[in-house]
């Protein structure tokens, strides 16, 4: 049986080196380019078979596509439920401090976003006026992007627990034994290497205490939720 995995988010959070490194897999087809990502499953009439024709390989056994937005989209939930027919779903979280700072410093890095990191978490400065409406997602949603609890909460009550695998950014990139349990959990029994290539390498200038300060007050209710009610092991339960 074909099996479509989607790893669906968080943006900042591995997700590109992760499928790069499933990538190494032979069972496993990546839809490519890796960027700029499908967004299939955002679209308002979806077709299986026009889907599975983006893939270059049809006889493969795993199916494997990478598109961050999809984790705040209940619509791509959805149309991928109600479209393919054996579906998984990997999720990767990140520490949503660094993810969010991370997150700034790629839209700063970009050209989007103009004003200090100060101005957006200290003093709520108003976003720069453009039209975020030529986005997939708001790409000023730096602290509303780390409330994990929300996306896994949709994700596992549309597809049920046994289709969505949480990891975490601070594990796979770090240890074989989280990037085999992945590779267990696909059922392809490949086991690629810890690649020694850059993660999430947005350049970014010092950040001060207070920020930090800001955003770990921000998430510390989520945090515990995530412990309390999914039962998740956070590599940065501290924060």
């Amino acid at each position: 049986m074909k099996t479509n995995v989607f790893i669906v988010g968080a943006q900042r959070s591995g997700t590109t080196w992760l499928c790069k490194q499933l990538d190494l897999c032979p069972p496993i087809n990546v839809l490519k380019p890796i960027s700029p990502e499908s967004k299939y499953f955002l679209k308002d009439d979806v077709d299986y078979d026009e889907y599975m024709n983006l893939f270059d390989n049809k006889d493969s056994k795993v199916f494997l596509e990478k598109t961050t937005t999809y984790i705040e989209s209940e619509k791509a939930a959805r149309n991928i439920i109600n479209t393919v027919p054996n579906p998984k779903i990997i999720i990767c979280l990140r520490n949503p401090v660094e993810r969010a700072i991370s997150n700034y410093f790629f839209s700063f890095n970009y050209g989007v976003e103009t004003r200090t990191i100060e101005e957006v978490f200290l003093e709520n400065k108003p976003c720069p006026d453009i039209d975020i409406s030529k986005f997939s997602t708001n790409p000023f949603d730096y602290l509303k992007r780390g409330i994990y609890s929300e996306y896994i909460d949709r994700y596992i009550n549309i597809f049920g627990k046994d289709r969505v695998l949480i990891t975490f950014f601070e594990n796979f990139t770090t240890d074989n034994k989280e990037l085999y349990r992945i590779v267990r959990w696909l059922e392809t029994f490949h086991y690629p290497k810890l690649s020694k290539e850059v993660i999430n390498s947005s350049s970014k200038t010092h950040v001060s205490d207070d920020v930090y300060a800001k955003l770990k007050d921000y998430y510390t209710e989520d945090t515990k939720k995530l412990i309390e009610t999914f039962n998740l092991n956070l590599p940065y339960a501290n924060i």
